[in-house]
């Protein structure tokens, strides 16, 4: 059994968007710290949900990609800042489908199926051991019609620890058990 994590970043790791904000690799790489930790999303500014994340990587197994629509550089840049990068076994962005980073691709992508699919295919994983988190209803949507396992993350915020609590539960849950967890039910770290 596979547990997947797949993560948007605009809105979801991080709490904005960074098109919007003209992030370069350049630009990251010259961000303060502190301005790293202050663009980052709640959860992944929790130690107990990034020991979590950690311990479920290096001894769980569970796999973790970014799946975007936005430049890879700039995802790989944040996320070696963030010092996570090595978590991420995977960075999917347009331009592994061919098409350009940084643009609105929902309609040649099928919201984010075609990136999801890539990871079941690689993983050779069902959709339900596939949770995916996204800010855009409309990702959230066909996801779902495609039995992917989801979580629709507030863009003002992006994840949150409540949002975590199902990760948890996700994670620790067999996959022939898993039904529904978008009900963000409390459990412990």
């Amino acid at each position: 059994m596979i547990k997947i994590l797949a993560f948007d970043f605009d809105n979801t790791i991080i709490k904005s968007h960074s098109i919007t904000n003209n992030w370069t690799p350049k630009v990251v790489e010259t961000m303060t710290i502190k301005q790293i930790i202050d663009a980052t999303s709640e959860l992944f500014n929790y130690d107990k949900f990034m020991m979590f994340i950690g311990y479920q990587y290096r001894h769980k197994g569970a796999k973790f990609a970014v799946v975007s629509y936005g430049h890879r550089a700039v995802i790989e840049a944040f996320l070696r800042r963030l010092g996570i990068l090595y978590v991420f076994d995977h960075i999917l962005t347009p331009v592994n489908f061919g098409l350009l980073d940084g643009y609105n691709v929902f309609k040649e992508l099928r919201g984010k199926n075609n990136m999801l699919d890539r990871l079941s295919k690689h993983y050779n994983a069902f959709p339900h051991e596939i949770l995916f988190m996204d800010d855009n209803q409309l990702n959230i949507n066909m996801a779902n019609a495609s039995k992917y396992m989801t979580i629709k993350v507030n863009p003002e915020t992006g994840l949150v620890i409540n949002d975590g609590y199902v990760i948890e539960q996700f994670l620790k849950t067999p996959s022939y058990q898993i039904s529904n967890f978008g009900d963000n039910k409390i459990i412990d770290f």
